[in-house]
């Protein structure tokens, strides 16, 4: 029943709200294009663009706003106050499974079990050894109904935990270390650069990988619009998209070089995370990166039933 309670917060808060190559720069005013965004690391190709100058050039005028997390940026889209909302795979699927006219413009980032950035991490002197052993245990997460969340759905059921059995606490990515050592959580999940800032502190540890139960790769961060400001901005939308692809290339060619970008958005110190694990960047959305956020979600009934994820893509999306 928990997995109902997250998911109707989501929900609840998104329907209160209802009632390829480089572009010359523009000669007119550019589009402004306000994108709300959670300060994990899937973020860093966007603040690339705008430190760059590349949306810039490509007639789009973007700005970026810091929320906490999917949930939150759900809510500003729908309720207009931001353009395109960066979150999980999940964060529109639950939204659109509900009715709410979202379509995914793009994939940010994969995450990849070969190079896990995401990980669940304890005090060294905890006691925690096993999965069952969270049983009555609290654990700390961004958002209560996001893809980080599902994935430990998706462990603790195929490690045996009764699900009802285990606490959820929403702390926010760059705040899962100091719940973790204040005792407010026992376990808290965390994604880079958060989480080597976490593996910095003497008293932490890694306790597991909780994503990988969700596949091998999968996207990890997606960029959404209301269906009607997307059509109403195509050639806005084709033009940041672009763009982006572009960020996302430079980024992942120089992920060392750009690594202070995601630090400083985080609030964090870049001279401790000089050596995070960043995510796999995607250049492409296909429907595969997406559908096991879809079938997961369905299974543990955060929606009614699965779809095929084109539904949920537009076709403004780059694709191979």
């Amino acid at each position: 029943m928990h997995t109902f309670r997250r998911a109707a917060s989501v929900v609840a808060a998104v329907a209160g709200f209802l009632a390829a190559s480089p572009l010359p720069a523009q000669t007119s005013a550019p589009l402004a294009v306000t994108v709300g965004a959670s300060t994990d690391d899937t973020a860093r190709p966007l603040l690339y663009g705008v430190q760059s100058g590349l949306f810039a050039k490509a007639g789009v005028d973007v700005h970026i706003v810091k929320l906490q997390n999917g949930a939150a940026v759900a809510a500003a889209v729908a309720g207009g106050s931001i353009d395109v909302g960066k979150g999980s795979a999940l964060t529109p699927v639950l939204a659109y499974a509900k009715g709410v006219p979202f379509t995914v413009i793009a994939n940010l980032a994969d995450y990849s079990a070969d190079a896990p950035n995401i990980a669940m991490v304890v005090l060294r002197s905890s006691p925690l050894k096993t999965p069952k052993d969270l049983t009555g245990k609290t654990i700390g997460v961004v958002g209560l109904q996001d893809a980080i969340t599902l994935a430990i759905d998706t462990w603790l059921e195929q490690n045996g935990v009764d699900l009802a059995s285990v606490k959820f606490a929403e702390v926010g990515n760059s705040a899962g270390l100091a719940a973790l050592q204040a005792g407010r959580v026992d376990a808290a999940m965390v994604q880079e650069p958060a989480l080597s800032n976490a593996l910095a502190a003497p008293d932490v540890r890694v306790f597991a990988y909780p994503n990988n139960a969700l596949g091998k790769r999968y996207s990890v961060g997606t960029l959404f619009a209301m269906t009607s400001w997307v059509a109403a901005h195509r050639d806005a939308v084709d033009r940041f998209n672009r763009a982006l692809r572009d960020a996302e290339a430079y980024v992942g060619a120089h992920e060392e070089q750009t690594k202070p970008l995601a630090a400083q958005f985080a609030g964090l110190d870049p001279a401790a995370l000089q050596h995070f694990q960043p995510p796999e960047r995607a250049l492409f959305l296909a429907p595969a990166d997406l559908q096991s956020n879809i079938d997961a979600a369905a299974r543990y009934k955060l929606i009614p039933k699965a779809f095929p994820a084109s539904e949920i893509i537009c076709s403004c999306a780059i694709q191979r």
